[in-house]
């Protein structure tokens, strides 16, 4: 093992070559001149270095120029380049000070995985609040719900096409690890308000964690900022070597030889997880045949079909869809809506697992298939037949099939009322 911090370093701007304790640009320019030094030892990049023994221009200079074009030399040899684009915008000395004080006394060395990323969740929804990168923020207490209901296991291949922040993924991560916890290493944690248990994986092999790490998360997402945030979120989490794909999957398809050069499974995936592109529109010239449902160019149509396709025989897939998905009207919403009744229903093995996410059906008070029921339905659920709904189009909509009631209503006097 060669740790990241030995050897040396050729330096990009000479004024960088002075010793790490030298604040004056002065010295620093004077003493290149006179030893000619072109290169530093790798060991200034640690934090305890150069964020503790800079400040002003040279510690400027000395992030844009060397530790940022350090780390895009490590992001070049891991499964993805997250420094690709990436530049220091922070050029004015002082605020650049104060930021790497405030981060130094948060003393992430000595935080744990779950800290460190949550701490990242913190930041993401503060962007969220200031207006930027908000429509990719999926609330996290919905992404929790819907992971339940699906319950990805070790083992299985997990996948988001549309990945954000890499929310859906971490929550699934989460669940396994839970999933796979003595009583001992769980603990409760609040995130944005809310209580939600976290476990430690104590029960995973060491053969299950480097799966998890390497051949269970996959995803990607069109925009490079994404990308990054995305494989941050992960590494931060401990799953550093989980690829997220800069990529559209609409205009574009890939072969078994291509899926196999990206390690990605050619039989496709068992869970897809995923919070897709709403309201957006593809020319329809670029559009692959495999997505195609009639002639629709509309994105949230277009890629619940991608993700029908990219579940494997048995997968399962659990997906944020706009509400119109459900009930739309043109041949395109009618014929998505007709496969997914026809090609994916649920095989019977399948209810002991919704039924853990929905309370079973209780006796005695009847199917609550739509029509009309002699006594109030009061219940938050209700069932309806295959056959009712290829009758209406296949519209999912569900108040279309509550049950009614033939009780008459009893209405209070008006005048009784407004006394």
């Amino acid at each position: 093992y060669i740790g990241l911090f030995e050897g040396e370093w050729k330096v990009r701007n000479l004024l960088n070559a002075a010793p790490a304790a030298a604040h004056d640009a002065g010295f620093a320019a004077a003493s290149v001149l006179t030893t000619g030094a072109l290169t530093i030892p790798r060991s200034r990049f640690r934090w305890s270095v150069w964020a503790k023994g800079l400040s002003g221009e040279p510690l400027v200079r000395f992030v844009r120029d060397e530790v940022f074009a350090f780390f895009a030399e490590l992001g070049q040899g891991g499964p993805h380049d997250f420094m690709s684009g990436a530049r220091l915008t922070i050029d004015e000395p002082t605020v650049l000070t104060q930021v790497i004080n405030l981060v130094d006394g948060l003393r992430l060395d000595q935080s744990d995985a779950d800290t460190k990323g949550d701490l990242f969740e913190h930041v993401l929804r503060q962007i969220k609040q200031a207006g930027e990168l908000g429509q990719f923020r999926t609330p996290r207490h919905i992404i929790r719900a819907i992971v339940e209901m699906i319950d990805p296991k070790v083992g299985e291949t997990i996948y988001d096409p549309a990945a954000g922040t890499a929310g859906f993924l971490v929550a699934a991560y989460n669940h396994i690890r839970l999933a796979n916890s003595s009583p001992g290493a769980t603990h409760e944690a609040e995130l944005d308000g809310k209580r939600q248990r976290r476990g430690l994986g104590d029960r995973l092999s060491s053969a299950q964690m480097s799966a998890l790490n390497t051949a269970t998360f996959f995803g990607n997402d069109v925009d490079p900022k994404m990308v990054r945030l995305a494989t941050m979120n992960l590494t931060l989490r401990g799953l550093a070597n989980v690829r997220i794909l800069l990529r559209n999957v609409l205009p574009n398809t890939q072969d078994n030889e291509r899926k196999a050069e990206l390690g990605l499974p050619a039989e496709g995936y068992h869970v897809v997880l995923a919070n897709s592109p709403f309201s957006g529109r593809l020319d329809k010239d670029r559009i692959v045949d495999e997505v195609r449902v009639g002639t629709s160019t509309s994105t949230e149509l277009l890629f619940l079909k991608y993700m029908m396709n990219s579940l494997r025989p048995g997968g399962r897939c659990g997906v944020i869809v706009p509400e119109g998905v459900l009930f739309g009207s043109t041949t395109a919403h009618k014929e998505l809506r007709r496969q997914l009744l026809d090609t994916f229903k649920h095989r019977d093995e399948r209810w002991t697992t919704w039924q853990t996410a929905f309370p079973p059906r209780p006796q005695g008070k009847g199917r609550g298939e739509g029509g009309v029921t002699k006594t109030e339905w009061t219940e938050k659920y209700w069932f309806t037949k295959a056959a009712t709904l290829r009758a209406n189009d296949f519209n999912l909509s569900a108040g279309r099939y509550r049950p009614m009631s033939q009780a008459a209503a009893v209405h209070r006097d008006p005048r009784e009322l407004s006394f």
